[in-house]
């Protein structure tokens, strides 16, 4: 399905409505999808079809940052999905047939964290000045990576293995770019890993539906 109008009123309706970002910070946002679609490319791009790549430009043309990802799910999800959603969908989610990534804003992330992992974080990066400030780069990088992930997977996969594919990308994307910070699930990574050890191509094919 390639970008409608009617999707391009949709989505600059809702920026206009709720967006949270500021022209610079847009653009900003649109500089690091570019940076990462041609690292996601450089290193997967042999495995995918054309139409993995249109759908992953389509999806960067429509980034939407707000306060609260879960206003939008009602929109693009109908309410039987919304009875049995994923987990993690609060802090982004791309919509396949919209071509649209959500991503919530990283400074009411931060506040909206659990005192828990607050801490967690504090203790991990020496002051919460700088935790915050890490945190909000993560959530501009590896979580933006994560949602245009999977816009090149194949989207016929089960959920899970688009899961373990966006997450893979996510962690690779964010050890590049920021200084080999992840926080993706080493065992997620490494059972990616264990599945490229015995498929090889075939696996990666798989993934970006390349037959």
């Amino acid at each position: 399905m390639e970008e409608s109008g009617e999707n391009r009123d949709l989505v600059d309706s809702i920026r206009l409505d709720a967006s949270t970002l500021s022209p610079k910070e847009a653009n900003e946002a649109r500089a690091t999808l570019d940076k990462v679609s041609l690292f996601i490319e450089e290193r997967f791009g042999a495995y995918m079809p054309a139409d993995a790549k249109k759908r992953a430009t389509a999806a960067s043309n429509n980034l939407i940052v707000v306060d609260y990802t879960e206003q939008l799910l009602p929109v693009f999800f109908p309410q039987e999905f919304m009875s049995q959603a994923p987990p993690g969908l609060e802090m982004g989610f791309y919509h396949n047939p919209s071509r649209v990534i959500v991503v919530k804003n990283a400074d009411r992330a931060w506040g909206d964290l659990s005192s828990t992992i607050k801490a967690d974080y504090i203790s991990d990066f020496s002051n919460e000045q700088k935790a915050k400030e890490i945190f909000g780069k993560y959530i501009m990088l590896g979580t933006l990576a994560h949602e245009l992930a999977h816009a090149y997977i194949d989207p016929r996969l089960p959920t899970p293995l688009q899961e373990l594919g966006a997450n893979y990308i996510e962690d690779k994307a964010a050890k590049k770019f920021l200084n080999g910070i992840s926080i993706v699930d080493e065992d997620l990574v490494g059972l990616y890993d264990d599945f490229l050890q015995d498929y090889g191509e075939d696996f990666q094919k798989l993934m970006f539906g390349k037959r």
